[in-house]
Protein backbone atom coordinates (compact mmCIF):
# COMPACT_ATOMS: atom_id res chain seq x y z
CA UNK A 1 0.00 0.00 0.00
CA UNK A 2 1.31 3.41 -0.87
CA UNK A 3 1.70 6.35 1.28
CA UNK A 4 -1.16 8.01 -0.35
CA UNK A 5 -3.55 5.09 -0.29
CA UNK A 6 -3.11 4.53 3.14
CA UNK A 7 -3.91 8.25 3.51
CA UNK A 8 -7.15 7.95 0.91
CA UNK A 9 -8.12 4.73 3.54
CA UNK A 10 -8.31 6.55 6.71
CA UNK A 11 -9.95 9.59 4.82
CA UNK A 12 -12.32 7.00 4.03
CA UNK A 13 -12.54 5.49 7.13
CA UNK A 14 -13.49 8.80 8.98
CA UNK A 15 -16.32 9.33 5.34
CA UNK A 16 -17.69 5.95 7.10
CA UNK A 17 -17.87 6.79 10.69
CA UNK A 18 -19.36 10.21 10.17
CA UNK A 19 -21.96 8.92 7.47
CA UNK A 20 -20.28 11.02 4.71
CA UNK A 21 -21.96 14.37 6.72
CA UNK A 22 -20.09 17.74 7.55
CA UNK A 23 -20.79 18.86 11.20
CA UNK A 24 -23.34 21.00 9.54
CA UNK A 25 -24.86 18.06 7.87
CA UNK A 26 -24.02 18.47 4.20
CA UNK A 27 -22.16 15.62 1.96
CA UNK A 28 -18.40 15.57 2.94
CA UNK A 29 -16.74 15.59 -0.31
CA UNK A 30 -14.78 12.22 -2.25
CA UNK A 31 -11.18 12.43 -2.03
CA UNK A 32 -11.08 13.48 -5.67
CA UNK A 33 -13.11 16.75 -4.64
CA UNK A 34 -11.02 17.81 -1.34
CA UNK A 35 -8.66 20.81 -2.11
CA UNK A 36 -5.36 20.35 -2.37
CA UNK A 37 -5.07 22.02 1.56
CA UNK A 38 -7.44 19.33 3.07
CA UNK A 39 -5.47 16.67 1.56
CA UNK A 40 -2.01 17.69 2.63
CA UNK A 41 -3.62 18.45 6.09
CA UNK A 42 -4.74 14.68 6.09
CA UNK A 43 -1.35 13.32 4.51
CA UNK A 44 0.18 14.70 7.54
CA UNK A 45 -2.02 13.43 10.10
CA UNK A 46 -1.56 9.82 8.55
CA UNK A 47 2.13 10.99 8.51
CA UNK A 48 2.39 11.49 12.30
CA UNK A 49 0.35 9.12 13.39
CA UNK A 50 3.00 6.35 11.28
CA UNK A 51 5.90 8.55 12.46
CA UNK A 52 4.89 7.66 15.72
CA UNK A 53 3.60 3.87 15.19
CA UNK A 54 7.40 3.40 14.06
CA UNK A 55 9.02 5.17 16.87
CA UNK A 56 6.94 2.45 19.40
CA UNK A 57 8.14 -0.20 17.58
CA UNK A 58 4.66 -1.37 16.99
CA UNK A 59 5.70 -0.84 12.88
CA UNK A 60 8.68 -1.68 10.81
CA UNK A 61 9.33 1.10 8.33
CA UNK A 62 9.27 -0.08 5.07
CA UNK A 63 12.42 -0.67 3.00
CA UNK A 64 12.16 2.78 1.12
CA UNK A 65 11.26 5.21 4.40
CA UNK A 66 14.16 3.11 5.94
CA UNK A 67 16.45 4.25 3.37
CA UNK A 68 15.86 7.49 3.17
Amino acid sequence: MTSNQLVQTAYGAYGNSVEWKTLRGKPMPTWDELPANRQTAWTAAVAAVAAQLVEDGAVQPSASQAAS
